[in-house]
């Protein structure tokens, strides 16, 4: 069985990818993937801190993963 951080770990990643494709806004991300299923098994505080923290910093994140980018 999945934990609930796991769970809003596994919905953070689907923000992060939709976020990269369609570029929308931590809320509209949020509230999309709160009407996914499984999203009542989440840790809906811990996945709103994961998504929005990780869009707060993506350009600072991006500088810092670029280097490895070729491996």
């Amino acid at each position: 069985m999945r934990s609930a951080r796991r769970r809003s770990r596994e919905l953070a990643l689907q923000g992060l990818y939709a976020w990269q494709l369609a570029g929308d806004n931590a809320a509209d991300l949020r509230s999309r993937l709160a009407e996914s299923r499984g999203f009542g098994k989440a840790d809906g505080e811990y996945f709103t801190r994961l998504l929005q923290g990780t869009l707060a910093h993506a350009e600072a994140l991006e500088k810092l993963i670029e280097p490895a980018l070729d491996r």
